[in-house]
C-alpha cells in the first residue's frame, strides 16, 4: 500500500492543548463536527485543514517573544562584592601597571612592613645607601632617594618598560637583603607593592623633586636645611649653593631630557620648599 504524504495525515484533536485549541482559528474549530467519533477529519478535507493548520502553527512559532529571565550566580562584579579594605592607610590596587616611557623619570615609593626599626637609623642608613647605589645600571637609574622612618622615595629611569620592572624588583631585594643583613633577622621587609608613576611634564618633574629631597619636612617637625638622609647634598639644582661633601655621589646623572633640563622651565629649587600635605577625608 503506497505511503500518504505527510499533509494528508489527520491530526487527532484529542492531542491538541487546550490552549492551542483556543487559539486555533474558528475555520479548523468548525471541521471538528465533521469528525467521527475517533477524532479524524474525513478524507475529503484532510488536505486543506493539513495544510492551513501547518501554516497557523508556522505563525505561531514567527509571532512567539522569548521571555528574559535572570539565571542566579555566584561571583562576578556586583555591589560589595571582593575582599573588604583593611584599616589603615590603603594598599596599592593590583591592577596592571601602566608600561614605562624611556623618556620620562618615574616616582617610585616602597614602604616598610610593621615591625621594624626606623630606617633612618645609623646603623641601616649605610647599608641602605650601598644598596642604592649597586641597583643603577647602564638601563636603570636612581636618580635621587630619601629615607624615611618606614618608606622610602625615589627617583628613577629606565630604558625599557622590562628594565624598569625589574629595576625596581632587584633595588626592592637588594634593600630587604641590606635591612636584614644589619638587623640579623629573617622574613619580609616590605609590606606592600611598590607604588610607581611616571612624570611626563616639567611641572610634575619639578613637584616630585621638592617631594622627594625635601620629604623630611613632613614627617620631622622643625626641619631645616638639607635632609641628611637623602641625595639633597648631591644635588645641583638648588637656588642657592648648599656645602658640598667631599663623597662620591650615590646616584646617576639624569639623561632624560625633564630629569635634566626640562624641570628648570619653572625655576630651581628652594632649600626651605615643604612638599604639599594631601589631607584624606
Amino acid at each position: 500500500m503506497p505511503r500518504r504524504p505527510r499533509h494528508a495525515i489527520a491530526h487527532s484533536w484529542s492531542l491538541c492543548s487546550r490552549r492551542v485549541w483556543k487559539r486555533t482559528p474558528a475555520a479548523l474549530r468548525s471541521c471538528r463536527a465533521e469528525s467521527d467519533g475517533r477524532g479524524q477529519v474525513p478524507q475529503s478535507r484532510s488536505l486543506t485543514i493539513g495544510y492551513r493548520y501547518d501554516r497557523f502553527l508556522l505563525n505561531q512559532v514567527r509571532t512567539s517573544k522569548q521571555l528574559a529571565f535572570t539565571l542566579r550566580t555566584w561571583g562576578g562584579r556586583r555591589r560589595g562584592a571582593g575582599r573588604k579594605p583593611a584599616p589603615g592607610r590603603p594598599r596599592v590596587p593590583h591592577c596592571r601597571r601602566i608600561p614605562h616611557d624611556r623618556r620620562c623619570p618615574a616616582h617610585v615609593t616602597l614602604r616598610a612592613t610593621c615591625g621594624l626599626p626606623g630606617l633612618r637609623n645609623d646603623h641601616l642608613f649605610p647599608a641602605i645607601q650601598i644598596a642604592l647605589r649597586a641597583a643603577s645600571t647602564h638601563r636603570f637609574r636612581v636618580l635621587h632617594f630619601s629615607i624615611q622612618r618606614d618608606h622610602l622615595h625615589l627617583l628613577v629611569e629606565a630604558e625599557e618598560p622590562t628594565a624598569f620592572e625589574r629595576g625596581v624588583r632587584g633595588l626592592a631585594i637588594r634593600v630587604a637583603k641590606a635591612v636584614n643583613r644589619v638587623l640579623g633577622r629573617r622574613g619580609p621587609v616590605w609590606g606592600d607593592r611598590y607604588h610607581s608613576r611616571i612624570l611626563r611634564t616639567p611641572r610634575e618633574v619639578r613637584n616630585a623633586l621638592v617631594y622627594v629631597l625635601n620629604n623630611w619636612r613632613k614627617h620631622v617637625p622643625g626641619a631645616r636645611g638639607l635632609d641628611p638622609r637623602s641625595s639633597a647634598v648631591w644635588f645641583g639644582g638648588w637656588s642657592t649653593t648648599p656645602k658640598r661633601i667631599d663623597t662620591a655621589s650615590p646616584v646617576a646623572a639624569p639623561r632624560t631630557w625633564l630629569a635634566g633640563v626640562g624641570w628648570r622651565l619653572h625655576g630651581l629649587l628652594g632649600i626651605g620648599e615643604c612638599p604639599r600635605v594631601v589631607r584624606r577625608r
